[in-house]
């Protein structure tokens, strides 16, 4: 049996802003350090064998957080964890976009800019791949991005990458899996806030 935290980044700056940020680095805004504290504090007594973060700024300065409390764990720095790379989209604010639908994520789909969703959907089946073969009856947490963690679930679920399945994930909402074997998932929670004072979503 494996499982498996993931966790998305705190706010940003540019999420306040409304910046599209994909592969860019990004900075923690003042909420979003809060936000880190709170979710490392809700998984200090978790002992995680390993713990996987997307290379990219925001998610490092998250991971910070949550290592303080496991100094023994090894952090491995991924790029496999990058957020969706959204070409001429990034640095963009959503105001700015030419938006057919008043929804941006569905925009995103839509207009497919940059990196494809298959191609980050193959990056998650790569990490999973990983997981399942390095790290049998482990407990891991993973660090990522909004979009990337959304395919990583459509991936664990069985369930198609596409915008009607898209897994909205709050700034350090926490998803738990639990992988009975290779490719039967048990026991699974979604965008879960509890340490932020929101809810505790059961998939």
């Amino acid at each position: 049996m494996i499982e498996i935290w993931l966790v998305r980044h705190g706010q940003t700056v540019e999420n306040c802003e409304r910046i599209i940020q994909g592969q860019l680095d990004g900075k923690l805004s003042p909420e979003g350090i809060e936000q880190a504290r709170r979710v490392a504090e809700a998984l200090k007594d978790i002992r995680f064998d390993a713990i996987y973060s997307s290379d990219l700024g925001r998610a490092r300065e998250t991971t910070h957080y949550i290592q303080a409390y496991h100094p023994d764990t090894p952090v491995i720095y991924s790029s496999l964890l990058r957020e969706k790379n959204f070409g001429v989209l990034q640095g963009k604010r959503i105001q700015e976009l030419d938006l057919s639908s008043s929804e941006p994520w569905q925009f995103i789909f839509t207009r497919n800019e940059g990196e494809p969703p298959e191609a980050v959907a193959q990056r998650a089946r790569e990490l999973l791949r990983l997981i399942q073969e390095k790290h049998p009856g482990q407990k891991l947490l993973l660090v990522g991005h909004g979009f990337f963690n959304s395919c990583f679930i459509n991936i664990l679920r069985g369930e198609e990458v596409c915008y009607a399945n898209l897994h909205r994930q709050m700034n350090t909402a926490i998803n738990y899996f639990c992988l009975d074997e290779p490719g039967v998932l048990g026991q699974c929670q979604l965008n879960s806030t509890e340490h932020l004072g929101g809810e505790r979503k059961p998939a």
